[in-house]
């Protein structure tokens, strides 16, 4: 192992390509803006709405241990990230020169757990020899077994695959990324049937997905900015991704009939329930009885889950990764949430903003127990709290259906917010048996 320091490189000093082929025939760190939008300066900005590619040559990826504490013992302990990075996490990523950039940090903007702050700048510890590959690979930062982060993380550096020009160049290379534990603690998950099932709707092949797993060297690698909800800003690209996939993952199954569903949670394992099996059960109860379908989305395959979402224009359930199934709706969806105060849920926020929906909180006021993480710890719902939810449902309901009722008014017989979707043509305009 050796100390090297690392410096910053802004986005300004990357080549900018004119156009793909130059991005693919350049031989130093460029980038490509698709489309006409100008290149936009400095480190935060709209990556949703602006989405780029970055080309590495000789790019260093280093896997580490996953979200890992910081040493109670280093300097670094509350020393400030470059570039308003935050926090510690798996991987590191940088230029052949060892420069971090906008894009640097897997998971969200997470710095590597071996990085030391210095007054001089960053210092990381890495292996003299590092694995090489020559081969042209792309970029796509983590790759898991778990629903939520799948729809929401995952898939986030996979924009590409949904622009026939960047496509047709993108399938043919390698996808790779580091293995995220389903839990803290567990062993590395790698890809599951229904995760494989959604890659290859949004157009990655399996087969192409690389985890790394020891230090390597890649001579020419490339890195689509992220575009995702979870820890990113999202948009109108990661929109288009998720809805066309859900009409690969759906085909030839009509929307669902219920208006009203109710996402519930009420039938998972204890592990995964967070509100108590009397509550949720009593929440089934109260929704059924205002006309809500009662949808326990594990007991259904995914293409069925698909159709049921996208049949609603009301969404409810506890906090939990389940709401995220939203992402495949082509409507302007009204959810309502029920959470405790310490789990705010941005993530359901930024899938809805895309459809024009929005999202109601039902706050339960809460305290994070020191030292415990917000999604894995169980929150009792009370008597009196469970009276108040019911009055607050109502209220909701009462509120979406008029908000309904007038979009219906405007649009006619026209599905809201479905016609940008209903006409697109095929992402493979060339045989699909080539998939």
């Amino acid at each position: 192992m050796t100390a090297v320091l690392l410096r910053e490189k802004p986005q300004s000093a990357f080549r900018q390509a004119q156009s793909l082929q130059e991005l693919l025939e350049a031989r130093d760190d460029s980038i490509y803006w698709p489309g006409d939008s100008p290149l936009p300066t400095g480190y935060l900005r709209d990556l949703g709405s602006q989405p780029c590619i970055y080309k590495l040559v000789n790019a260093c990826f280093t896997p580490g241990g996953f979200l890992a504490p910081t040493d109670p013992e280093s300097d670094d302990r509350d020393a400030e990230l470059p570039a308003g990075i935050t926090g510690k996490g798996r991987a590191l990523l940088t230029t052949g020169t060892l420069e971090v950039f906008a894009e640097s940090f897997t998971m969200g903007r997470r710095a590597h757990r071996a990085m030391r702050f210095g007054s001089e700048g960053w210092k990381v510890r890495l292996p003299v020899e590092m694995l090489r590959d020559d081969s042209p690979s792309f970029f796509i930062e983590s790759v898991c077994s778990h629903f939520g982060h799948v729809l929401t993380d995952m898939v986030g550096r996979l924009w590409p695959l949904d622009s026939k020009d960047l496509a047709l160049v993108f399938r043919g290379m390698k996808a790779v990324g580091v293995s995220v534990p389903e839990r803290s603690g567990s062993e590395p998950h790698d890809l599951t049937d229904w995760s494989t099932g959604l890659l290859d709707a949004i157009g990655l092949s399996p087969r192409q997905v690389r985890v790394v797993r020891r230090p390597t060297v890649f001579s020419e690698l490339y890195v689509p900015s992220r575009v995702a909800p979870f820890l990113s800003i999202s948009g109108p690209r990661y929109d288009r991704m998720m809805v066309r996939a859900g009409d690969h993952l759906a085909f030839g199954l009509a929307d669902g009939l219920d208006r009203r569903l109710f996402l519930s949670r009420s039938r998972l394992s204890t592990g995964f329930r967070s509100a108590g099996a009397d509550a949720e059960q009593r929440l089934d109860s109260i929704f059924e009885r205002r006309g809500f379908r009662i949808f326990h989305p594990q007991e259904h395959p995914i293409r069925e889950q698909i159709s049921a979402v996208r049949g609603a224009d009301m969404i409810a359930g506890l906090a939990g990764s389940q709401l995220h199934l939203a992402v495949f709706s082509r409507r302007p969806v009204r959810m309502l949430r029920i959470a405790p105060s310490y789990f705010p849920g941005p993530v359901d926020s930024k899938i809805l903003a895309e459809k024009r929906g929005n999202l109601t909180h039902i706050f339960l006021d809460r305290v994070l127990p020191e030292g415990k993480k917000m999604h894995r710890i169980a929150w009792a719902i009370t008597e009196s709290e469970m009276a108040t939810i019911a009055q607050s449902i109502d209220l909701w309901i009462e509120e979406s259906q008029r908000q309904i009722d007038r979009v219906n008014e405007d649009c006619g017989d026209e599905r809201p917010n479905g016609e940008q979707y209903l006409d697109v043509a095929p992402r493979w305009p060339e045989n699909e048996t080539d998939r």
